[in-house]
Parts: structure tokens; sequence; C-alpha cells
């Protein structure tokens, strides 16, 4: 995840559109007001299961970050944040858009490490 994506979030964060922590983004679906559930890489087992079960159920979009909860923490300004809500749909969608074009450019990156590895075994 990239430090821009991270600042990112401590902007949603800082403009009170980002819950965090499983009772806070529960509440946030209860109220209808997720636009988007959010989960570090490294969440535990449970947490992972209660919130995907909560996606399912609420119908509210989840999505796993590249980021680890201590990255993610310093971002927003808390400690050990595994799970997390955004609140508003503009940000929710910004976000959404800038994961994929992340995850875009790191299979573009991997594919053209492997193009110079092929080429080097060739002796191009």
């Amino acid at each position: 995840m990239t430090e821009k994506t991270l600042q990112f979030l401590g902007l949603m964060r800082r403009a009170g559109k980002l819950p965090l922590g499983q009772s806070r983004v529960e509440e946030a679906v209860r109220k209808r007001q997720a636009a988007l559930l959010l989960l570090a890489s490294d969440a535990g087992r449970d947490i992972r299961r209660k919130t995907e079960r909560l996606a399912s159920e609420s119908g509210v979009v989840l999505q796993t970050l590249p980021g680890k909860r201590e990255e993610i923490s310093h971002f927003v300004g808390s400690r050990n944040t595994a799970v997390l809500a955004v609140t508003d749909a503009g940000f929710a969608r910004a976000l959404e858009k800038r994961l994929a074009e992340e995850q875009r450019q790191t299979a573009e990156d991997a594919i053209e490490k492997e193009r110079t590895k092929a080429a080097r075994r060739n002796g191009v």
C-alpha cells in the first residue's frame, strides 16, 4: 500500500469518516452509514470472519487492504487497527479506485520483472 493511500486513510479519519475497530464498524453498519468495510492484511481469523459475515449480511463491500495493522494504525492515529469502515460514499469510491490502481501497477511491475528475468536467461 502506498504512502499516499495511507495518508488518504488519515485524511478520512480526520474528517470523521473512518470509524475504527469492530464495535464502531458494526455500529456504522447497523446505522447504515458504512459505504465500505476494510480489513488489514494481517487481521486475525476471528475478526476477519466476523467482518466477512457483517459484510455479507449487510451487503456492504469488504476490501482487504494490502497494508498491515501497524502501518494502517500509524496513519490513522490509533493502535492495532484491523477493521475500519468508510462512511462517506465519495471517499469510498476514491479509495477503491486508488487500491485498484495500486493493484494494477503491482501486477504490471511483476510482469515486467519476469520479462527482464526471461530476457537475461535467454541472453537478450
